[in-house]
């Protein structure tokens, strides 16, 4: 008796194209990382996470020489893949010229007209800051813009008309989404959140911040924004500093944001920096610790204005101080949404008292800062995180390149 003959094989199903990425081309995208380095971390994550994937290739551009080394560094720590980093040069006559009218050396308009051909080849950009929406008025086809904003901060100024030029917006959190659809930026659909991009990066590599004293004194950060219509610095600053030196019972970091002196003089910086004094009183006028969350992690108290980086800094919940230095009414103002999160004081003369009574106020802000940041950075951002948030907002972008090129 022959064998049986054997059984007709089962036809492998259809590759279904919506779940497989492999189906589809691979995808070019450009990060524009032209705001400076202060804004890496809030993008290079993402660009290492999507340089991992086989279906995607990725260009980084940057502004200059130091931009390209710092990134290639930070890049390498992150495990990014291969990628392409090219500086947006610009030829030396026409930096000469225009050093004549911008100091900062960014040239960010320029730049992005000169190199306005090569980026438009690309399926898509993705950028940190506004300016590279001017890619819409400058000859060609323009790709898809994506934008993931550099911070969570409540100024008016994040949410300012130009997002409305960009195809999609990543943002840390529901706060933001919330507020771009109420002033009617963005539709819900262009909006996606993914927690802190930033804040992901630092945990991908796994950095401690460096011991900046040698003693047990708590430590206390200032950090004034640089916009001083709103901040603090140009009439608080000096005094501040005097008075927790004198008290003596504090270390001091002082950090602004670092677009404060990106074009002060040296002699400017001089009379700042001359206030240091070792294991007491530490200035960083720029650096990258400034950026890296180096001294938000460091400190016991926050002191600041409008700067953003207090949401970091209550990614760990601590007492926080705000300075009302134009006496402006802004209890009901969604721009100061973050002064409910500690004491305000108007007084320079009140600032060792606060600093006193910080700790033991502190349990009543305690629960409004952890719903404030898990509003604004994703629950992850407090909780620790299953995914990253670089990995989320990779998903966003292939997303929205891939449902624009099926239109």
């Amino acid at each position: 008796m022959s064998d049986p003959a054997p059984p007709d094989p089962v036809p492998e199903p259809e590759p279904d194209p919506a779940l497989d990425p492999a189906l589809d081309p691979p995808l070019d995208i450009a990060f524009l990382l032209i705001g400076g380095q202060h804004h890496f971390l809030h993008g290079a994550p993402v660009a290492a996470a999507l340089s991992r994937r086989p279906d995607v290739g990725i260009t980084a551009y940057v502004n200059d020489r130091a931009d390209a080394v710092a990134l290639a560094d930070m890049l390498q720590s992150l495990g990014a893949g291969t990628l392409a980093i090219i500086e947006l040069a610009l030829p030396d006559w026409l930096v000469k010229r225009l050093a004549r009218l911008d100091k900062s050396g960014h040239f960010k308009t320029p730049r992005l007209l000169w190199w306005n051909r090569r980026l438009k080849r690309h399926d898509a950009l993705v950028c940190l800051e506004r300016t590279t929406t001017q890619l819409h008025r400058m000859p060609g086809k323009c790709p898809p813009i994506l934008h993931i904003p550099h911070g969570a901060g409540d100024r008016a100024k994040g949410f300012e008309r130009r997002l409305s030029l960009f195809d999609h917006v990543i943002v840390a959190g529901d706060k933001d989404r919330a507020r771009m659809i109420e002033e009617k930026l963005l539709s819900p659909d262009q909006i996606s959140v993914s927690g802190s991009v930033k804040l992901a990066g630092i945990r991908r590599l796994q950095a401690q911040p460096p011991r900046f004293f040698n003693n047990n004194r708590p430590i206390i950060l200032y950090n004034p924004h640089f916009d001083q219509s709103l901040g603090s610095w140009d009439i608080m600053a000096r005094a501040l500093i005097d008075r927790i030196a004198a008290d003596g019972r504090y270390n001091l970091i002082v950090a602004p944001h670092v677009r404060l002196f990106e074009d002060a003089d040296a002699a400017t910086r001089r009379r700042w920096t001359d206030l240091v004094t070792p294991d007491h009183v530490h200035i960083d006028l720029g650096s990258e610790l400034s950026s890296d969350m180096s001294y938000t992690r460091a400190a016991d108290i926050y002191i600041g204005d409008v700067s953003s980086q207090i949401y970091e800094f209550l990614s760990h919940p601590r007492p926080a101080i705000f300075l009302n230095a134009h006496h402006v009414a802004w209890q009901e103002d969604k721009n100061y949404r973050m002064w409910h999160f500690g004491e305000v004081i108007e007084r320079i003369e009140d600032i060792i008292p606060a600093l006193e009574r910080a700790p033991s106020l502190h349990p009543g802000y305690g629960p409004v800062q952890v719903e404030a940041v898990r509003q604004a950075l994703g629950a992850a951002s407090l909780d620790g995180e299953a995914r990253g948030a670089d990995e989320i907002a990779a998903d966003h972008i292939i997303a929205t390149i891939r449902s624009k090129t099926a239109l």
